[in-house]
C-alpha cells in the first residue's frame, strides 16, 4: 500500500515548502519516509521508531514505535516477547521491577516495536531499543546480546534480553 500525501505552505511571496510523506505497508519493511523541498532543496528524512516515556507515580512507562494494541488494530502481523525482570542485584536496597514486551517480525524476527514498564531504567532501554529497531537487531541478536553486569547498577539477567529468549521461544511454536 503506498499512500502518498502532499501539502504546499507558502512561507513568503516568493516561496513555498512542498512536503510528500510516503506510508508503506508493513510488510516487509516496516517504514515511513517522509521529504521536504525547501529553498529549493530536497531534504530525504529516515524512518523514525519514536522512542518515549513518561512517569506515572512511582513509576515508568515507555515504548518504541508502537505496541500489541495498535499493531493488532492494524493488522500488522507479530511475534511478542515478554519477561519481568529487576532493576539491580536483589540483594541492594530499592531494586525494581520491570516488565519488558517485544514485538517483531514474524519470519524475520526483526524488533519493530516495544512497550515498558518499570521502577527505573525504562528510558535508557526505550533508547536502546528504538536504536535497534532502527538497525534491524532481531530477537535473536537481542536474546543473546552482552550487557553490564554490575550489581549495584544491573542485575545479571536483562529484562530485554529475557523478553527477547521469550519471544524466539513463541515464534517456533
Amino acid at each position: 500500500m503506498h499512500l502518498p500525501t502532499t501539502a504546499r505552505s507558502p512561507i513568503s511571496s516568493s516561496a513555498t515548502i512542498s512536503s510528500t510523506v510516503y506510508f508503506f505497508d508493513a510488510s516487509p519493511s516496516m517504514r515511513t519516509t517522509g521529504s521536504t523541498r525547501a529553498a529549493g532543496r530536497r531534504r530525504s528524512y529516515q524512518p523514525v521508531y519514536v522512542p518515549w516515556g513518561m512517569v506515572g507515580g512511582k513509576w515508568m512507562v515507555g515504548g518504541v514505535s508502537f505496541g500489541e494494541t495498535i499493531a493488532d488494530a492494524l493488522g500488522i502481523p507479530h511475534v511478542i516477547g515478554v519477561a519481568e525482570g529487576i532493576s539491580r542485584a536483589r540483594y541492594y536496597p530499592d531494586f525494581k521491577k520491570i516488565r519488558v514486551k517485544l514485538l517483531a517480525e514474524p519470519r524475520s524476527q526483526r524488533l519493530i516495536g516495544a512497550q515498558l514498564v518499570g521502577g527505573e531504567g525504562i528510558k535508557e532501554r526505550c533508547d536502546f531499543l528504538a536504536m535497534a529497531a532502527r538497525k534491524g537487531v532481531t530477537l535473536e541478536e537481542l536474546a543473546w546480546m552482552e550487557n553490564v553486569y554490575s550489581p549495584a547498577i544491573g542485575a545479571l539477567n536483562e529484562p530485554i534480553a529475557l523478553a527477547a529468549q521469550n519471544g524466539l521461544v513463541r515464534g517456533e511454536g
